[in-house]
Parts: C-alpha cells; sequence; structure tokens
C-alpha cells in the first residue's frame, strides 16, 4: 500500500559532484516502509513525471534518499532548501522484512558493463 504526502525538507546536503543526501519528514510513509522501496518525488511545475529515487534509510518520521542529478527534474530537487514542502508518493515497490532473513543472511549482486 502507498499513500501521497506532503513531506517537509528536513536536510539537503551535497555529497559530491551531483549527488546529494536528502531528508525528508514523512510520518505516514516511514510507517509502511520495507527494505528495497522507492518513493516517487514530484519535481516541480514544468515536471509532468515524479522522479523514483530509493529509499535509503528510515528513523522515526524521517526518510533519507540519495540521489544523483541526472536531468532537470532532479537538478529541481537539488535546488530545495530546508523547510520546503514536497509532494511524495510512497513506498513503492516489493520490498521485503530483513528480519526474516535470519541472523546471517547473504546478498550476492551482479551487475553487467556493456562495451559498444
Amino acid at each position: 500500500m502507498s499513500i501521497q504526502e506532503n513531506c517537509r525538507v528536513v536536510e539537503n546536503t551535497r555529497l559530491g559532484e551531483g549527488l546529494y543526501l536528502m531528508v525528508l519528514d514523512a510520518p505516514e510513509i516511514v510507517k509502511l516502509t520495507q527494505c528495497g522501496q522507492f518513493v516517487h518525488i514530484a519535481c516541480g511545475e514544468g515536471h509532468l513525471l515524479r522522479r523514483p529515487i530509493s529509499i535509503c534509510t528510515w528513523q522515526g518520521s524521517h526518510l533519507r534518499i540519495v540521489f544523483q542529478v541526472k536531468g532537470d527534474g532532479t537538478k529541481w530537487l537539488s535546488e530545495r532548501k530546508v523547510g520546503d514542502v514536497l509532494d511524495v508518493l510512497g513506498p513503492l515497490g516489493h520490498g521485503f522484512d530483513v528480519q526474516a532473513l535470519g541472523d546471517r543472511p547473504i546478498f550476492i549482486g551482479r551487475f553487467f558493463y556493456y562495451f559498444r
């Protein structure tokens, strides 16, 4: 289940070239969040589509996301200030319960490089 919530920006920190950490006050979304989920964020008036951003962590009523500026929408998002309010839809995706993985879970990941 996902909900739409107006979330206040608590922090927006530049981590590196085009990379940002944003903390949102999202009490209703946080109540439903599981590992492996993401949110859709509306990025200003001129952008029709929301931007999907993975949820990094959550604690209390705060939701932490990390994103990279790739276009106009994420550039707009990177310029938000503490106190700004964002239209957020989430949590989305099929999350999973970390507790159900046992005491010593193993994650195996893989990605490919394609050369042209």
